[in-house]
């Protein structure tokens, strides 16, 4: 949901860091679970946006069937590898499927780059395209903490927190679900991200810190 002032971060010398993109974010998503509800096999919540005191939310199923694969305990690395073939045989293949000639959101009115590329950055980029459908659609955060699992059989029940989902080249979707401890993600990001860059023709130092104050 979006956030009032009051509820925002404020960094140590008490300035206010602004969400990146917030409104956009859920329109993405119930756009992102509404398409994917639609045109695969593949288990995500119901949703539905909704506007409260000014303010945009969006509301999901509750999930009562499953329980997150990083709450597992000493069952996790058996539920992980069986998350692994469901990856591989069921849902990586449904999404690799679904293609466009250009990346970001399937609301090609959103601005929607994989937050791990830009940062803190945030400006307006020109949108790549292709002459072919060649960019598939990721869901750029399938970790652990988003994939639900029935408890005995390990089943996939729920994937969730679609808001950076969006048409990017295949390898942007990283096998998150595969860390044990947080530091595996971030080492995932941290050796993705030089390539990734590269995609946008960008460099680090080619970046900004758009949070606190507006970038050229």
């Amino acid at each position: 949901m979006e956030l009032s002032e009051d509820e925002l971060v404020r960094r140590s010398d008490g300035r206010i860091v602004y969400p990146w993109w917030p409104k956009e974010k859920l329109q993405n998503e119930a756009a992102t679970l509404k398409f994917v509800a639609e045109n695969t096999s593949i288990p995500v919540p119901a949703c539905r946006l909704c506007t409260k005191d000014g303010l945009l939310h969006l509301e999901t199923r509750r999930i009562t069937d499953g329980v997150l694969l990083e709450d597992l305990g000493p069952l996790r690395a058996a539920a992980t590898e069986s998350v692994e073939k469901q990856m591989n045989s069921t849902i990586l293949p449904q999404l690799r499927a679904i293609r466009r000639h250009f990346i970001g959101s399937i609301n090609e009115n959103l601005p929607v780059p994989p937050p791990r590329i830009y940062g803190l950055d945030r400006r307006i980029w020109p949108q790549i395209r292709s002459e072919k459908d060649e960019f598939v659609l990721c869901h750029n955060d399938l970790g652990p903490q988003n994939i639900f699992v029935h408890p005995e059989t390990f089943q996939i029940v729920e994937i969730i927190d679609w808001e950076f989902a969006g048409f990017f080249p295949s390898d942007f979707e990283l096998p998150l679900w595969r860390e044990v401890v947080l530091d595996d993600g971030r080492e995932m990001y941290d050796a993705a991200r030089p390539r990734d860059l590269a995609f946008f023709g960008l460099k680090e130092e080619d970046l900004q810190d758009c949070a606190v104050k507006p970038c050229n």
